[in-house]
């Protein structure tokens, strides 16, 4: 038996919802062409006629059937479907204002609560937004999702921080679906107590509670009276005030230096992981289901086999080698260094990094997980005690570990035996400048192999150095003192802003010195105040007069305000050739040095030209 479906009738409040489900109506009798069209058709037979009347009455009548009596009165003179539905679709589509807001604000201000099936509450948010969309009023794809996550309750923080520290663009069905494999995730792990169980749950609730502290039957410590008497009289008065989200002390009385932290994992799920350079450090994830370690020298206890695979994010499988125990020294927030001891770590070699679950870390119930900006804390329930921090960096929380610990990054001072880095790290110089940098120990710890390879093939130095042949060099040059003749330039407007906004690079160039400065700027018309405040800045650091400045005549050069400016102090402008850069040559030339490091140093790390 086929069960209909109960359809709300137009009542001049709810067209969108309306005329969607009115054309699965029509849709279903098979009548919805009729509706859907803007003129009548012409007809060359009796037969197509009679047919075009006979679906027309029974498109007509389903509308009727779906309007309120009270609205008939907007169709009554219509004789065909097509120009009720286009009156209807007139009058009431295009003034969705208020429906509009009121959908808005509905979607903006969802909450769900916790215990609320997660299913559920995410199909009432796609709902909302299919409504907007059917009134017109389009939503980004990336804000539906945001609105999504910002309406789930705080036990989905972490799922919450996983999504939002992806790579990859928020998409409402990626939310979805992540936020779909929680719930069964969540679903799966309410398991069924057993009988056994239960019996012993029942047998220890009606023990006879014994004070540990006073000796009475009846009551527990932390409800003692006798006890609570007691430490009242050596209060120096008032109530204690509120405690802290956690606290940073000295005391860790609870455990001496001996004694490991333990962070036990259960073997139930899956994990995910991600490759990182950090060698040997451990990231805080909070989308991993267990603790898992690459370094096999780690390990304090390993039961080594096969213990089945491991499944990652992108759905490959790898797999687990082992499962043991792991003691890691950490840095504790005050200072102190203690032991952590982590449980039932897996040991797979093929993973680029160690990860802690915080799914696991919770559910010991002993600890609690507390983001705090640039650092994570994990923190003693009983006494809010902080026993292990992690820093935020490179989009991660790494555990915060022992200097002398720590493995060095790529731009630790660490021993550079490789020509090819030294030529990256130094901006990508030449082979001389590599060679005379080891040779005169301007480097630390720097290597260079006096057999070393050409680095002509540098794919970064190859696209970021091609130039045209230079001019002819000028022999006769006039020699000048400290400041005594600025070159200066701009250069852009850039194809790229910089992360801070700026679109231009203004470099002054001394001819004394060969000293270069560079000011980064939003427009052009900055320039004057740049240029003013270095020439003052010279004549007071150094004592310089300023006699000469060479530019290219731009127009931001040659204001009024600066020309006085030059004038009150007696400096002379010398203003090359428009367009004719090599006589412009000392600040065209510093332009392209600077430029080039730039660009050369893009290309090689593969960085956006944002940077």
């Amino acid at each position: 038996m086929t069960e209909k479906t109960a359809i709300a009738k137009f009542n001049g409040d709810n067209y969108a919802t309306w005329a969607r489900y009115m054309r699965g109506v029509l849709l279903t009798k098979s009548v919805w062409d009729v509706v859907n069209r803007e003129v009548t058709p012409t007809f060359t037979d009796a037969r197509t006629k009679d047919e075009y009347v006979r679906t027309n009455n029974v498109a007509f009548g389903l509308l009727l059937l779906h309007i309120d009596a009270e609205y008939h009165h907007i169709v009554d003179d219509c004789e065909e479907a097509w120009v009720a539905w286009g009156r209807l679709k007139a009058m009431y589509e295009g003034s969705q204002k208020a429906g509009r807001i009121f959908l808005k604000r509905q979607l903006f201000s969802v909450e769900m609560k916790e215990g609320d099936n997660l299913l559920h509450h995410c199909n009432e948010v796609l709902n909302i937004h299919a409504k907007l969309v059917s009134i017109g009023a389009k939503m980004e794809d990336e804000d539906v999702a945001i609105c999504l996550l910002r309406s789930l309750p705080k036990s989905y923080d972490n799922v919450v921080l996983n999504l939002e520290m992806r790579n990859a663009d928020l998409k409402t069905q990626d939310v979805v679906q992540a936020l779909t494999n929680e719930h069964i995730k969540r679903s799966g792990e309410k398991k069924v107590i057993k009988t056994e169980d239960r019996a012993k749950a029942f047998a220890a609730e009606n023990e006879p509670r014994v004070c540990s502290s006073c000796g009475k039957v009846g009551h527990t410590v932390d409800r003692c009276w006798t006890k609570n008497k007691q430490q009242g009289r050596k209060r120096t008065g008032g109530y204690a005030s509120k405690r802290p989200n956690y606290l940073e002390r000295d005391d860790y009385s609870d455990y001496d230096d001996d004694t490991r932290l333990a962070f036990v994992a259960s073997m139930e799920c899956s994990m995910t992981a991600a490759k990182d350079d950090k060698c040997g450090m451990w990231a805080i994830d909070s989308g991993a289901t267990h603790h898992i370690c690459n370094d096999k020298s780690k390990f304090v206890h390993l039961d080594e086999g096969d213990h089945g695979d491991l499944v990652v994010a992108n759905g490959n499988k790898t797999k687990i080698l082992g499962v043991g125990t792991v003691h890691e020294r950490i840095a504790l927030p005050n200072g102190r260094v203690r032991d952590l001891e982590v449980n039932d770590v897996l040991f797979v070699p093929t993973i680029g990094k160690n990860l802690l679950s915080i799914p696991q870390i919770n559910k010991a119930n002993k600890f609690q997980v507390v983001f705090d900006g640039p650092s994570m804390n994990v923190l003693m329930k009983n006494s809010r005690k902080v026993v292990a921090t992690a820093d935020f960096v490179d989009g991660l929380y790494w555990l915060r570990v022992p200097a002398s610990s720590a493995p060095k990054s790529a731009m630790a001072a660490t021993k550079v035996n490789s020509a090819s880095t030294l030529h990256a790290r130094m901006g990508h110089a030449s082979v001389q400048a590599l060679r005379q940098l080891v040779d005169k120990r301007m480097v630390k710890d720097a290597d260079f192999a006096t057999n070393a390879p050409d680095l002509a093939a540098c794919r970064g130095c190859q696209q970021g150095k091609m130039v045209q042949k230079p001019f002819k060099t000028n022999y006769e040059k006039r020699s000048f003192g400290l400041f005594e003749l600025l070159h200066f330039d701009i250069c852009g407007p850039m194809e790229v802003d910089s992360i801070g906004g700026s679109k231009y690079l203004l470099l002054i160039v001394d001819e004394g010195s060969g000293s270069m400065q560079g000011f980064c700027l939003e427009r052009k018309s900055d320039s004057e105040a740049m240029l003013k405040k270095f020439i003052v800045q010279v004549g007071n650091q150094f004592g310089a007069r300023v006699k000469f400045v060479r530019h290219d005549g731009a127009k931001e050069f040659a204001t009024n305000s600066i020309k006085q400016f030059y004038a009150d102090r007696g400096i002379m402008q010398q203003v090359t050739v428009p367009y004719a850069h090599q006589a412009n040559g000392t600040a065209e030339r510093a332009i392209r040095t600077i430029v080039t490091i730039g660009r050369c140093m893009l290309h090689h790390a593969r960085l956006d030209k944002s940077f």
